[in-house]
């Protein structure tokens, strides 16, 4: 999917209601503002209010997103148009996960390059030595 395909836009007094879900989203606007009424009161802006909670309205615009809770019910208005997307933040555990593996990997292939390496070296002391002194005939 592109990321044309992922943006949702709001035409001047159109207005879009859904639930979120299943998990939690971003709503990050792209272009315009939009005005935001969720039902639960459960979002929660960078920066914003008491421990994140915020009033049941919320205005964003352009390069701004606002992290929604699953289940949370919303209604959007662009104003007076919008464009958006809804987002999967970040697992921090996935990212955990994979950082791990990542190591892992790397460890793995720095040991086996000690290996080739000791080989090589082992490989080059049973050399005889006029091996390394031998000159070309002139």
């Amino acid at each position: 999917m592109s990321n044309q395909q992922a943006l949702w836009r709001l035409d001047p007094g159109q207005a879009l209601s859904f639930k979120i879900g299943p998990g939690a989203r971003e709503l990050q606007v792209t272009a315009g503002r939009v005005w935001l009424t969720e039902a639960a009161g459960q979002a929660s802006k960078q920066g914003a209010g008491k421990e994140g909670q915020l009033p049941a309205d919320v205005w964003l615009q352009a390069g701004e997103s606002l992290r929604l809770a699953s289940g949370t019910q919303v209604l959007l208005e662009g104003w007076p148009s919008a464009q958006f997307q809804l987002l999967v933040p970040p697992c921090p555990e996935l990212a955990e996960q994979q950082q791990r593996r990542r190591a892992t990997a790397g460890r793995a292939q720095q040991g086996a390059m000690r290996h080739l390496l000791a080989s090589s070296w082992r490989g080059l002391a049973r050399l005889p030595a006029s091996w390394g002194s031998a000159r070309p005939a002139a």
